[in-house]
């Protein structure tokens, strides 16, 4: 028989982590539900559970179907069942769930009942797809760039190549990753180029270095190279034009995302509570999808052997500032923490000071693996640094309104700066109307607005 103590601890858990459980008596038809469930679905404590059809009314009708076939599959095939759906709460607000099912049997081997867990998936979800998001509109407007974007690492390998290298030297972006910079470049530019290099690794800032490659097809074309050296990543951001083009048209206005945001979440958090004396004493089930380490192996490991020697006193600091703030939650910053692989991985987790709660009398720590996120965040901080030190100018708009007055500028970069001599605050919120004067061609601009319209990648030279 559970104890109150552990009915409490199990409602905080479930009240941070977002989930609840419940068991389905196949017999009788009945549903038992813990207080998690209730909050998720938004249902009064103390009112009866809703009926069967009033509960599938507040599922999404697109998932309806989907649930209900997997649910009849799990009763009469005794399958787990592990499957994400949406909630309507209210009929307008939508929720993202992460349903988990089991089936009970009786001693003979019977089923009985269907018994689980669902988790609120809806901020995470939300998350995931802002950052998926990001990452596809940054991909777009760097492909979309009719310059080679690009990074090589210190011993001057390309590691990462725009789609624009097809357009302008005729090798795909795999034909050159991997490869050496003096595999393309004329050999009479071998000694120029190795001297660039050097100072931009240096720390050089250089947007007009000149040098000749080879094409795949054997001509040799101009090219000029702006770039950047990142001495913590260890990575040099590089633009390279066709020298040919760029002396027959006006700078390109390039549209770009500055924005993003990283978070990659795992569907669920793990809930570790700790004793007065810094001792686990209580974890939730999902540890072992989280470290790899069960709920047993977890009271019984030390822990700050397992934390990265260089994020250890961050955290010491932040734990002993959350031992002073009774009943508050402290946000810690991430942590390297080695799983039962023995891989590192990047957790993010908040402690909350329950220590004076005489149902829990422990320090609740909340975490999750945001490893994949830090990657993530990492690939997009690549991205933004090209976008960031490239010498073209680039000007974000709003995508409406389409008539008078337009869409508002929302990013402009240095390089608008210091072309058109207007500093940021002077064009943010105002329209790209600004720019146009007496000689800017109007048929032009028609052409634009008319492309732009139709949501068409368009070229032109407005004066």
């Amino acid at each position: 028989m559970p104890t109150k103590k552990n009915k409490e601890l199990l409602s905080v858990a479930e009240s941070i982590a977002h989930f609840g459980t419940y068991e389905f008596d196949l017999s009788n038809q009945t549903l038992i539900c813990s207080s998690g469930i209730y909050a998720i679905f938004e249902w009064s404590l103390d009112e009866p559970i809703p009926s069967l059809p009033s509960i599938k009314e507040q599922i999404h009708p697109e998932d309806r179907n989907h649930i209900e076939s997997a649910l009849l599959s799990t009763i009469e095939l005794g399958r787990d069942l592990n499957i994400e759906l949406r909630l309507l709460i209210n009929q307008k607000n939508l929720h993202h769930i992460n349903l988990v099912a089991s089936i009970k049997k009786d001693s003979n081997g019977n089923h009985i009942a269907i018994i689980g867990v669902i988790q609120d998936i809806t901020d995470v979800k939300l998350k995931e797809e802002e950052l998926v998001s990001t990452q596809n509109r940054l991909h777009k407007i760097l492909d979309s760039s009719p310059d080679i974007i690009c990074t090589l690492d210190e011993d001057g390998f390309f590691k990462t190549v725009s789609s624009a290298c097809f357009s302008i030297l005729g090798y795909l972006p795999e034909e050159m990753i991997d490869k050496h910079y003096n595999h393309f470049v004329h050999k009479e530019d071998f000694f120029a180029s190795q001297q660039a290099f050097l100072r931009f690794m240096k720390g050089f800032t250089i947007t007009n270095f000149e040098n000749r490659y080879i094409t795949k097809t054997g001509e040799i074309i101009p090219i000029i190279w702006s770039a950047h050296w990142d001495n913590e990543e260890k990575r040099m951001y590089c633009v390279a034009r066709d020298a040919t083009e760029i002396k027959k048209q006006e700078e390109l206005l390039v549209k770009n995302e500055k924005r993003y945001r990283a978070l990659v979440n795992n569907a669920s958090d793990a809930i570790l509570i700790l004793n007065k004396d810094g001792h686990p004493f209580y974890s939730s089930p999902s540890i072992y999808k989280v470290t790899g380490y069960t709920e047993e192996e977890v009271i019984t490991l030390q822990l700050l052997d397992l934390i990265h020697k260089e994020d250890l006193k961050t955290l010491l600091h932040q734990y002993l500032l959350a031992e002073q703030k009774m009943g508050e939650t402290v946000s810690a910053d991430p942590i390297r923490f080695k799983n039962a692989n023995e891989d590192w991985i990047v957790i993010e987790l908040t402690i909350t000071n329950l220590l004076n709660d005489p149902f829990i009398e422990g320090m609740v720590i909340n975490f999750r693996d945001v490893t994949s996120r830090e990657k993530a965040l990492s690939e997009l901080k690549l991205m933004e640094s090209v976008v960031t030190n490239t010498s073209d100018a680039i000007i974000i708009t709003e995508a409406e309104p389409f008539e008078h007055p337009g869409p508002k500028i929302v990013f402009v970069n240095e390089a608008f700066c210091n072309m058109t001599g207007y500093a940021k605050e002077e064009v943010i919120g105002k329209t790209p109307r600004i720019l146009q004067g007496p000689k800017t061609d109007k048929e032009a601009v028609k052409n634009m607005s008319q492309a732009i319209k139709k949501w068409q990648k368009h070229e032109t030279t407005l004066l």
